[in-house]
């Protein structure tokens, strides 16, 4: 992705209805919401100090989420090769 240099909320892909996920940066740190059930939960890289990445810089970032529904604290996420979340 490559955004124009921003702290507020970008949404980057949204499939969310009953169920789905929503990709996003927040203070131009990568978040993901995931939704089943009705319920939902997010999932936020740091947004301040030595882990913190900001992707909203206006470059070319590699973002990456893998996550395995059936069980729990198996999501992770990725920011130019690097595991930020777990």
């Amino acid at each position: 992705v490559r955004t124009p240099p921003n702290t507020d909320f970008i949404p980057l892909l949204d499939k969310r209805r009953n169920a789905g996920y929503h990709l996003f940066l927040v203070g131009g740190a990568l978040g993901f919401q995931m939704m089943g059930g009705g319920t939902f939960e997010n999932y936020l890289a740091p947004l301040s100090g030595p882990q913190f990445i900001n992707i909203a810089d206006g470059r070319w970032h590699f973002i990456a989420v893998t996550v395995t529904r059936c069980r729990a604290g198996q999501g992770r996420l990725y920011v130019d090769g690097r595991l930020v979340h777990t």
